[in-house]
This record gives structure tokens, C-alpha cells and sequence, in this order.
């Protein structure tokens, strides 16, 4: 970084504190983008279907790997209060399992909870594929627990879709989430707090309002769009 003319950071809440790191440098915010047009061209894989979900559940949808920092231990709480309250909801969890470990107490926790037939995990898919196509354009909600993230472009995924978002309050989750906007946004070590928003998202007014609102902001992360930034950074910083 000392000799580096600029400083790209993927996540907005890294910016402020490069920046005062290294006041001398050129230092820019610049996200990961998504294809729009690709995410959205209709799937033809029929989920429910290929993966054996029955029609009268709500899918609860998370694709990131499988691992203590993704904290998909809380999804699998939630999913048990759901059915603890008699709501038909199933979890589908898609990702490669980075850790095998966390992968087995995931699947122990659903046993004890009960809820092993109320999940389902994918463990790896192949990225704007059919099936996260099919996940993505047919599920009911998406959920991004994690402990840590920088950015998540697994949200703008779902964006794309029209996928209401409910995401952990960290990292870079706070300055893409808008909450009440175009997602909502929960403490990841608050199970309540997921499970009120999860109730929320039942009014289909607030599901409108966030699926606008995250349709909306997709643009701004547009693989031309930020192409072009990177480009003119670079510019920016050769003429200097």
C-alpha cells in the first residue's frame, strides 16, 4: 500500500479509515457489480420441483459458503421457531462448504431442532446458473446472517430478482442495505430480531416497497457502471 499511487476498497466501511490510514493516497469506494440482465433472464428449472420443496412452503433463501462467519446456525433457529409457530416455511441453504465442521453441527442443530425436513443445502452451485437463477427468481425471502462482510454481492443477486433482503447489521451490509428501503437489517446474534422481520415481510406492502427499492439500486452496481469508475480511476491516477 506504500507504494500504491490509489487504494480501491470493496467495502464502504473500510473507506474512512484507509483514508485517514493514508491521507496522501487516492482512495476510492468501489463495490463489486452484478449482470443485471443475466440474474433476471427467467429460469426454467422449476425449483420447488428439482428439489422436492413442497408448494405450500415459504422458501427462506441464503447462498454464501458454509462456514462459522456466514452463521447459518441462526437460519436454522429461525426456521425452528417458524415451525415452533406453525408457519410452513423451509430453508434452502446454497454454498460450498468451506468448513465441514460447521456444515456438521449445522446438520446436527436441524436434527435437534427438529426441522431436518424443513432443510434443504445445496453445498455449491455454479455461479448465474440455472438453479441460482431458479433460487433466486422463486424463493420468498433472502437472508444474509453473517458475522462479517465486507460487501455481499449475493444481495444485489437477489435485487435483481425482485427478492425481498433481510441482512445482518456488519461490515458492509450497513451502507448497502437501506433499512426499511430496499431491505431490512437485523443483529446476526439476535434470532428475535429475524424472526420480526421475517413476520414483517408477510405485509405484502413492505414486500413491495423493498423489492422496488432493491430493484432500484441494482443499478447503481451495474458491471458498466463500475467499470467505468475503475477506468476512470485509473486515469486519475496515471495522469497524477
Amino acid at each position: 500500500v506504500l507504494d500504491a499511487a490509489g487504494v480501491i476498497c470493496v467495502g464502504a466501511n473500510e473507506l474512512a479509515a484507509v483514508q485517514e490510514r493514508y491521507p496522501g493516497k487516492r482512495v476510492i469506494y468501489l463495490p463489486n457489480g452484478v449482470d443485471v440482465e443475466a440474474m433476471r433472464r427467467p429460469s426454467k428449472l422449476v425449483l420447488r420441483s428439482h428439489l422436492g420443496i413442497p408448494p405450500e412452503r415459504r422458501i427462506l433463501l441464503c447462498v454464501s459458503r458454509i462456514d462459522y462467519q456466514k452463521n447459518q446456525k441462526l437460519l436454522v433457529e429461525l426456521a425452528a421457531r417458524c415451525r415452533a409457530a406453525g408457519e410452513a416455511v423451509h430453508l434452502l441453504l446454497i454454498g460450498p462448504v468451506s468448513v465441514p465442521s460447521y456444515y456438521d453441527e449445522l446438520k446436527k442443530q436441524a436434527a435437534g431442532l427438529g426441522v431436518a425436513e424443513w432443510l434443504t443445502v445445496v453445498p455449491g452451485a455454479e455461479p448465474g446458473g440455472e438453479l441460482i437463477r431458479a433460487a433466486y427468481q422463486q424463493s420468498d425471502v433472502f437472508l444474509l446472517p453473517s458475522l462479517h462482510e465486507p460487501f455481499g454481492i449475493v444481495v444485489l443477486e437477489a435485487w435483481c430478482c425482485g427478492l425481498p433482503v433481510i441482512a445482518s447489521r456488519v461490515g458492509g451490509l450497513q451502507h448497502l442495505v437501506r433499512d426499511g428501503g430496499n431491505g431490512l437489517l437485523c443483529d446476526p446474534r439476535q434470532p428475535g430480531e429475524w424472526v420480526r422481520a421475517l413476520a414483517a415481510l408477510t405485509q405484502p406492502s413492505l414486500r413491495e416497497v423493498l423489492a422496488q427499492g432493491g430493484g432500484q439500486s441494482v443499478g447503481d452496481y451495474s458491471w458498466e457502471l463500475v467499470s467505468s469508475r475503475l477506468l476512470d480511476f485509473y486515469y486519475e491516477v496515471l495522469s497524477s
